[in-house]
């Protein structure tokens, strides 16, 4: 079982009703800033898939964010073995209309520089938690 289909399994047993809001048809491309709207008003939180990158192999995490605040949705890379270990992250937030998405970064852990990265941090799928 997937990372997701465990926290889905976990917050089913526990009573909360998840449904799927929205589903990036574009995963394989940027993902600039912008806002998701959906109709979040009966909704506690949003659970949101992302993909680390735009590649088919990227690795994919899930991230969970209660309506009314703000979150980082961030993970670690390093395509290659000698390569520059990165941070891959992107804020978002959650409001009862929806979910907005800022521009995705990439940090560079040796030399600390930062680069707006839209092929970073890709949401592939955003779920209503109630």
């Amino acid at each position: 079982m997937s990372v997701l289909d465990n926290a889905l399994q976990a917050l089913l047993l526990n009573g909360c009703k998840v449904k799927k809001l929205w589903t990036n048809a574009a995963s394989g491309s940027d993902f600039p800033a912008q806002k998701i709207s959906l109709s979040m008003a009966k909704y506690d939180a949003a659970l949101i898939e992302l993909k680390t990158s735009k590649s088919d192999t990227a690795s994919e995490y899930c991230r969970i964010c209660f309506k009314g605040k703000d979150d980082w949705a961030d993970a670690f890379a390093n395509a290659q073995r000698d390569a520059v270990v990165e941070i891959r992250t992107r804020q978002y937030s959650v409001s009862s209309t929806g979910v907005n998405f800022q521009s995705g970064y990439g940090k560079s852990v040796s030399s600390m520089s930062s680069s707006v990265r839209n092929d970073y941090a890709i949401p592939s799928t955003i779920y209503g938690i109630q």
